[in-house]
């Protein structure tokens, strides 16, 4: 596949008039275009990097729980449209079986559409004073023999835990750093000294920043303050301007710079239409763009990851900040971006052309389309 005269998003800027080479799923070369060069023109267009996303329930009718691999195989798919290339499949907090099952049915499942990097196992490890949309009864301690249990039934994919810090054993949250998995402050009632400890243990994310979280106080900075305050801290961020204020975000990527990473925390009601819909066994209400249980209390969302990048440019937040949001730093999270989430030579040639008003317009995974709008 050759892009000719295209646009592309590199890193900290974008270049204009570009030739694209893709050449057996990587991309071979990035120069500018000359009259002479072979390919498909693709003038007034915008090539991005493939967007990744680290927290993802379900989409389009499907969710993780509803563990079956044509869940996981559906969600796949249907990611595509909004540009996802790569994805972490989300669980959520149930009982001990049905989260057993749905790593089981992930392990067995064959995506055909975006990758999945692995599992995000959010839960059930948090805590009740801030639950969200996580039942309350299905919270527990964490421990090593149900984490190998969960580990296994799920063949070793689990990557990333969202957990309550100061609610699990010191001995637990070693052995999962041991374990090579990356740990996210979520659902935590964390004091400043809670995040401390977790931040000299090697604890440096939160999950779904601002949101079901201990909050700002100038007498103790909770999780929301630390995150602020501490460099280190990576932070996730639902940019739908519903989960957190356009104020909120501007905030949060003028703090943060390049640690902020945009996902969706999608539910099966995305890409549905207004109506009644069931999440991790509690029914939920999408009205107006939001997702919420009958308390009021939001439960996932209805974001796409392509309205994220136009919701963020709309604030101000220049386009390759907001790419590398997408792309880049989750590929970092992951410890893949030695070769995911750049337009770069030698990287995998996951990537997506946006026009003008940055819809979605074709997606490639491995340079291959697999997408066409």
């Amino acid at each position: 596949m050759i892009f000719k005269n295209i646009d592309v998003v590199i890193k900290d800027e974008v270049l204009t008039h570009q030739t694209v080479h893709i050449k057996d799923g990587k991309f071979f070369s990035i120069k500018p275009s000359k009259g002479e060069d072979l390919g498909t023109d693709y003038q007034g267009f915008l090539l991005v990097p493939g967007f990744i996303d680290l927290h993802q329930h379900g989409t389009s009718g499907h969710d993780m729980m509803d563990a079956t691999p044509h869940a996981v195989e559906a969600i796949s798919e249907h990611l595509l449209k909004e540009g996802t290339t790569r994805f972490l499949a989300t669980t959520m907090t149930l009982s001990e079986a049905s989260i057993l099952s749905a790593l089981k049915a992930y392990s067995k499942s064959k995506p055909k559409g975006a990758k999945p990097l692995g599992i995000h196992l959010e839960g059930p490890f948090i805590s009740k004073a801030f639950p969200g949309a996580q039942d309350p009864e299905f919270i527990i301690r964490g421990s090593v023999d149900l984490f190998d249990a969960f580990q296994k039934a799920a063949n070793g994919a689990i990557k990333l835990v969202t957990l309550a810090p100061e609610e699990q054993d010191e001995p637990f949250l070693k052995y999962l750093l041991n374990q090579g998995i990356v740990l996210s402050m979520g659902h935590s009632a964390a004091t400043e000294r809670d995040v401390e400890k977790a931040l000299k243990l090697g604890i440096k994310r939160v999950t779904h920043c601002f949101n079901a979280m201990s909050q700002f106080h100038h007498r103790d900075l909770g999780l929301v303050g630390m995150t602020l305050l501490s460099d280190e801290i990576e932070a996730e961020l639902i940019a739908d301007g519903i989960h957190t204020s356009d104020h909120a975000m501007r905030l949060l990527t003028k703090i943060k710079k390049d640690k902020v990473s945009i996902v969706t925390d999608g539910i099966r009601a995305k890409g549905l239409k207004e109506g009644t819909y069931d999440f991790g066994g509690q029914t939920i209400y999408v009205k107006a763009g939001a997702a919420r249980l009958e308390s009021g209390a939001l439960a996932g969302s209805i974001l796409t990851m392509d309205q994220a990048l136009r919701n963020m440019l709309q604030i101000g937040i220049d386009l390759p900040e907001v790419v590398r949001m997408l792309s880049s730093n989750p590929a970092l999270t992951m410890k893949q971006d030695h070769h995911l989430g750049q337009i770069k030579e030698n990287y995998l040639a996951d990537c997506v052309v946006l026009d003008q008003n940055h819809n979605v317009i074709e997606t490639y995974v491995e340079g291959q389309l697999l997408f066409k709008n």
